[in-house]
C-alpha cells in the first residue's frame, strides 16, 4: 500500500518528508487562563498572601513541567537510538523502494 502511494506522489512530481514520531507535553494554563471570564477586576478581591501561594504553585508546576519534558526529550533520544540499531519502518523502505533513496528525514538524528 506504501508503495503505491509513493508511485503516485512521484508521478505527480511530489516528495514526503520522515518525522519521527515524538512525544511532547503542552502546558495548556495560558489558555485556561486566557478562556476564564472576569467578572470584576482582578485587584476586587485581591490577596497578597493568595496571590504569594498561586506564584509559589506556579513555580512549582512549571518546575514539574520542565523535568517532565527532559524526561520525555531523554525517551525521545533513547527511542531514535534504538531505531537505528533496527529495519526502518515500512514507510521508508517503501520509499525507498520508489525513489531509489532515504526520504528526507531518515534516518532521524538525536
Amino acid at each position: 500500500m506504501y508503495a503505491l502511494i509513493f508511485r503516485r506522489l512521484k508521478d505527480r512530481g511530489c516528495d514526503w518528508i520522515y518525522h519521527f514520531p515524538t512525544l511532547h507535553a503542552v502546558d495548556f494554563r495560558p489558555l485556561r487562563d486566557a478562556l476564564k471570564e472576569k467578572e470584576q477586576p482582578e485587584w476586587v478581591d485581591y490577596s497578597p498572601e493568595e496571590a504569594l501561594a498561586k506564584e509559589h504553585e506556579e513555580a512549582k508546576r512549571d518546575r514539574e513541567l520542565a523535568e517532565f519534558r527532559e524526561r520525555l526529550d531523554e525517551g525521545n533520544r533513547e527511542a531514535i537510538a534504538a531505531a537505528a540499531k533496527h529495519p526502518p519502518p515500512k514507510t521508508v523502505a517503501a520509499y525507498r523502494a520508489v525513489y531509489g533513496h532515504d526520504p528526507q528525514g531518515w534516518p532521524p538524528v538525536a
